[in-house]
């Protein structure tokens, strides 16, 4: 019996790392918002918790704790255990940040672990090597499938209508895993000997070459506009190095899921001047960058230790077997291509995987070969192993006792992880829902499916984000009656309170993100005029979010927009100004500069600025005749009024061509009531600074409490 079920949980680990090498490129799932990342995560975690489970089985039947004491062992650990020390110490909403990249590494680290002790035969490298090469061919014609549009024929999906979708995560995801795997089945098709394989591989890298060459073309510059994405380097060292500033970002970095926020709050000032200028990254320029900012010195040395160690440990053997040096040059290449671009989790697992099967070459090496141990509690003995189901010598000293430990160490780890983990993944597919009804116009739907989404996962900032807009959007709805009954009002006022509620649940549970204050601004901002200090708490939430995102011309802009409505005209001038100077190349920064000055009656500068908006406007734009009307207005303005501007209050002139510019927007008005001035309850305001340095945690109040169902016009 217990041989049995020693052989059943060998053929299990025989058939993770084959298993996940082959479905984590292929796999997602449309019914989330994020098609690819999250469910390949969830995919992650499933088949991880099977394997440990597996591998505590066979430490139970064979009586004894064995690892395999490979290069990468300790650092893989490291890199485990700076990752949950970074989400746990530097992210104030450390559930929400732990199942993401750090549930990822934890996985993988556990397959790594539990893969490399039990296996030692080629085999074992062979068949995952079969199982990569056979996933980037169905990738690849899945490429060239959708370039030449054949989807678009047969299918009426609208995801499926753009070329550059792919399913592995997009052209440049597919890039990184492809090139790899295409060098390595390269390399055995001229070290293999057996005909059938090298005509296999031969197909195969033909293929992931045609596709591979496709995906480059749908990256390179199309119409003057950049395809590829991608943070220039400079930006991303300069954002690392400024987290050098702080001992313990230094050490264990800004948190795994941070750097969007840290992107805003670090980026130079010369990324307004790029066509990524609106843009918040989620990724650095690539993954050493990233690594160096969102888990610091620690997380990056224990991630370079690991695969450097174990390159050198394996380009030491003489004489190798054909897969092991196959498997160390995918393990180069994946590791040279994060130098220059981020890692997708799809690169990360491969980088993870080709970690595992060298290790398992190397334990089959004739020399210097990589060995076992085998643990107690007071002993260790290293041991080697000859195959998968070959039992090491037990040391004198050994316990059963310690597989029954490690199985309960396993289960306190994956039954919360599952349980959070479904949790979390239902109130995705939930919120995804919402965004379909939202999308068909079906706004209590949305509502609802909203509800749902924070009683499934109240610690998602997005989700308070949106159900806040949400309730501004139904009162809004209601208050456009043209006689709203009481039963409106109750429910206006009660939608209102909750776009607040939620809307401050947001910047609580992510005080670090410019978006959600952002969101809040805004909030407010509808409700000037219809609740007293509106205006004030309006002010201070844009001015929070301009200090988390010092460089962004478009937060000062909108500042300067709510002054301009109040009648401000100093201060929406000096925000406009301000705008233009984090921006001199943007014609809306100075067209609302123009309007701003023209209120003011200060016609000069209202002209030399409305000229720079000319300046800036391509001639056939259609907002190019209505600049050149205005300016011509105010240049009449101009001749009848004060005397002009003084030097030192003249704008700097704005040097080369004119850039595709957006539409010309003045500032928006405040929206006049439709009904009577409302008293909101105390608490609806903020004092700021709002940062907590403990977990947030919402307002008592239920956030799913909710009026009579409001119907929303449509």
């Amino acid at each position: 019996m217990r041989q049995n079920l020693n052989k059943f949980a060998t053929l299990i680990l025989k058939a993770v790392l084959p298993t996940t090498i082959f479905l984590i490129p292929l796999f997602f799932l449309p019914i989330t918002s994020d098609f690819f990342t999250l469910n390949k995560q969830v995919l992650l975690t499933i088949i991880a918790s099977i394997s440990l489970l597996a591998w505590c089985l066979r430490l139970i039947t064979q009586k004894q704790l064995r690892l395999t004491l490979s290069p990468a062992l300790l650092p893989l650990l490291g890199l485990s255990f700076v990752y949950l020390a970074s989400s746990l110490f530097q992210n104030p909403n450390p559930l929400n940040d732990l199942f993401g990249r750090t549930n990822s590494i934890v996985a993988l680290t556990i397959i790594f672990i539990t893969t490399t002790s039990s296996l030692a035969l080629p085999s074992n490298i062979s068949l995952t090597f079969g199982a990569l090469v056979a996933s980037i061919s169905l990738a690849s014609l899945f490429t060239i499938y959708q370039f030449l549009g054949l989807s678009s024929i047969f299918s009426s999906v609208a995801w499926l209508q753009n070329k550059s979708f792919n399913i592995v995560g997009g052209p440049l995801p597919f890039l990184t895993l492809s090139l790899p795997t295409l060098v390595a089945s390269i390399y055995l098709i001229f070290k293999l000997d057996q005909p059938l394989k090298k005509l296999l591989l031969l197909v195969a890298s033909a293929l992931t070459t045609i596709a591979s060459t496709l995906a480059i073309s749908l990256l390179l510059p199309k119409d003057g506009q950049p395809q590829l994405i991608l943070l220039p380097y400079s930006a991303g060292w300069i954002i690392a190095v400024d987290t050098f500033k702080n001992l313990r970002t230094a050490l264990i970095g800004t948190g795994p899921e941070s750097f969007v926020n840290v992107y805003s709050q670090l980026k130079p000032a010369f990324i307004n001047n790029t066509f990524f200028w609106s843009l918040r990254f989620g990724n650095s320029s690539n993954e050493i960058f990233h690594l160096l900012t969102t888990v610091g010195l620690l997380g990056l040395a224990t991630y370079l230790l690991a695969t450097i160690r174990t390159l050198i440990r394996a380009f030491k053997q003489t004489g190798a077997h054909p897969y092991l040096s196959a498997s160390r040059l995918l393990l180069l290449v994946a590791l040279a291509i994060q130098f220059f671009f981020p890692a997708s989790l799809p690169l990360i697992t491969l980088t993870f995987i080709s970690l595992a099967l060298t290790t398992i070459g190397l334990k089959t090496s004739s020399t210097n070969p990589v060995n076992d141990v085998n643990l107690s509690f007071f002993a260790a003995e290293i041991v080697k192993s000859k195959s998968d189901l070959d039992p090491a010598p037990k040391p004198r000293q050994n316990t059963e006792i310690l597989p029954w430990i490690v199985l309960a160490l396993s289960l306190t780890l994956i039954l919360p992880t599952a349980y959070f983990k479904a949790k979390a993944y239902a109130a995705e597919t939930v919120y995804f829902q919402s965004a379909q009804a939202t999308a068909e116009n079906r706004g209590i739907d949305t509502y609802n499916l909203q509800i749902r989404a924070i009683e499934l996962n109240p610690y998602n900032p997005t989700f308070r984000i949106s159900y806040s807009q949400t309730n501004m959007a139904l009162a809004n709805a209601l208050a456009s009656q043209k006689e709203p009954s009481d039963e409106d009002r109750n429910n206006i006022i009660q939608l209102i309170q909750q776009a607040i509620r939620e809307a401050k649940n947001a910047t609580a549970l992510d005080p670090n993100s410019p978006i959600a204050w952002q969101n809040l601004a805004s909030v407010y901002r509808q409700l000037i005029g219809l609740a007293d200090d509106a205006e004030s708490w309006t002010i201070a939430a844009y001015t929070q979010a301009i200090a988390l995102d010092p460089v962004n011309p478009q937060l000062r802009l909108d500042l300067g927009g709510v002054y301009f409505s109040l009648g401000n005209y100093e201060e929406a001038i000096r925000l406009f100004s301000q705008a233009v100077e984090a921006k001199p190349d943007w014609a809306n920064a100075y067209y609302n500069l123009a309007a701003a000055y023209s209120q003011a009656q200060a016609y000069p500068q209202a002209v030399q600025a409305m000229r720079i908006v000319v300046s800036l406007l391509e001639p056939t734009s259609p907002d190019y005749q209505t600049a050149q009307d205005q300016l011509k207005e105010l240049e009449k303005l101009a001749e009848s009024a004060a005397p002009p501007a003084q030097e030192g209050e003249q704008l700097p002139p704005v040097d080369g061509e004119p850039a595709q510019q957006p539409e010309l927007i003045t500032p928006t008005p405040i929206p006049s009531p439709s009904i009577e001035p409302i008293q909101l309850p105390d608490g609806s305001g903020i004092d700021l600074p709002a940062q907590p340095e403990t977990q947030p945690q919402p307002e008592e109040e239920n956030p799913t409490q909710q009026p009579q169902q409001p119907t929303p016009t449509p």
